[in-house]
């Protein structure tokens, strides 16, 4: 059998090519496993870099619409005010030419 073979020492040369093949294969499965790992860390950042964008873009668009509704607020305020100071103007000018007909 082969295997006798191989312990009377005959087919040396078989055992040394298998040897380094293992050796070989041993050394691309590191390599492979390094990449993966290199791979997933690589990954795992970017997935945290996107998730940190998102949340920085959820509170660009949460603090704009704020902005957005206080500056309508503030519009509303400054229109009611100018319709009141309008009248207050057609008061005072009726007010204005009641007096000078006097």
């Amino acid at each position: 059998s082969s295997f006798s073979s191989l312990k009377e020492g005959k087919g040396g040369e078989d055992v040394s090519d298998v040897k380094q093949k293992l050796q070989e294969v041993t050394k691309q499965l590191e390599t492979a496993l390094q990449a993966q790992k290199a791979a997933s860390t690589k990954a795992e950042t970017k997935d945290r870099d996107m998730s940190e964008l998102m949340k920085s873009l959820g509170e660009i668009q949460r603090s704009g619409a704020a902005r957005e509704a206080e500056a309508n607020e503030l519009r509303k305020e400054a229109e009611m005010k100018a319709q009141e100071l309008q009248s207050k103007l057609s008061v005072t000018q009726g007010e204005l030419t009641v007096c000078n007909h006097d």
